[in-house]
């Protein structure tokens, strides 16, 4: 909605699954979803995924094998790989958008073990000769400080307790719809409404909300009443013979 490109950076799970199941080797090349060869990780992170490893077994029995398992277990080192295929998908996503001319300011959301101390996805992208990299990482006010030792990450930003949840607010866009042999049709669009403030008119047919294929009004419904307080709404209309892109945008909270 801002003109900011979004680019997804994530893999299929299937191969991550099959990576973690049989070893990154096993796994047919023409399945690897374009994933080159992952580089080795350091120790430190290899004990890092071994903590995390033992920390979700299944159950006590597992914990228990998986705490008395040498670090070159074959079923460790596949979860190993499995992570670390991870990694390197979202830094080859990263690499190539950097590639775009001009260069742009890439910034990369992901969760938080992907980035700290830069073992995973920064290990990763300094492979691919791609070094400028700045991690920010929030630190909730409840969390050990031992954690937090030279290295972590570049820069941390405190996370204040959360507020109770508010009670969500119903939102109207402010239009009376039918269906038509043409498609979803407007009929009537509300002063003073969120409608009327996009631009919406008499007589639009709504063609895509939220990106998606607007077939009944009831798609226009259902988009409208997942979408909270104070975000845009997307919608693609047809006025005439143009398509028009416009955005709803709903007012924050009490408001």
């Amino acid at each position: 909605m801002n003109g900011i490109p979004l680019i997804a950076l994530n893999v299929d799970r299937k191969l991550t699954r099959a990576v973690s199941q049989k070893g990154f080797d096993a796994v047919a090349v023409q399945d690897r979803e374009g994933i080159a060869r992952p580089a080795a990780p350091s120790a430190s992170y290899v004990e890092f995924l071994h903590d995390i490893f033992v920390e979700h077994g299944r159950d006590e029995r597992a914990r228990a094998a998986a705490t008395d398992s040498a670090l070159d277990d074959p079923a460790f080192r596949h979860f190993v790989e499995s992570q670390l295929v991870w990694d390197r998908a979202m830094a080859q996503g990263i690499a190539a958008a950097l590639a775009r001319k001009p260069v742009p300011l890439v910034v990369g959301l992901m969760g938080g073990g992907h980035v700290a101390n830069r073992y995973g996805v920064p290990h990763q992208l300094a492979s691919l000769g791609v070094g400028d990299v700045a991690v920010l990482l929030p630190w909730d006010s409840g969390s050990d400080c031992d954690r937090l030792i030279a290295g972590y990450a570049d820069a941390v930003f405190g996370v204040a307790e959360a507020p109770a949840a508010p009670v969500r607010q119903r939102q109207r866009l402010g239009v009376a719809l039918e269906l038509v042999a043409e498609g979803v049709r407007i009929v009537r669009v509300e002063a003073g409404s969120v409608a009327e403030a996009a631009g919406l008119h008499t007589g639009d047919f709504v063609i895509e909300v939220a990106g998606l294929p607007a077939k009944q009004p009831a798609d226009v419904a259902a988009a409208v009443q997942r979408h909270a307080a104070g975000t845009w709404l997307p919608l693609k209309v047809k006025r005439g013979a143009d398509a028009i892109e416009i955005v709803a945008k709903f007012p924050p909270l009490g408001q």
